[in-house]
């Protein structure tokens, strides 16, 4: 497992969410199971374990 960058999981979840539309923010829930989703997505292209992805999504 190659080490998990956590700042860079914040930082793209928030390039992220910055493109979403307004009424995607407006529904926080869909909002953050997109951010969370992500935030997978970044983990398995870094080759990350998922449960180190669990706690950086939450």
């Amino acid at each position: 497992m190659v080490p998990f960058d956590f700042e860079k999981v914040i930082l793209e979840c928030k390039e992220y969410s910055q493109n979403m539309s307004p009424k995607d923010l407006h529904h926080g829930f869909e909002h953050c199971l997109r951010v969370k989703n992500y935030a997978v997505e970044i983990a398995k292209r870094e080759n990350a374990d998922f449960w180190v992805v669990e706690i950086a999504a939450y």
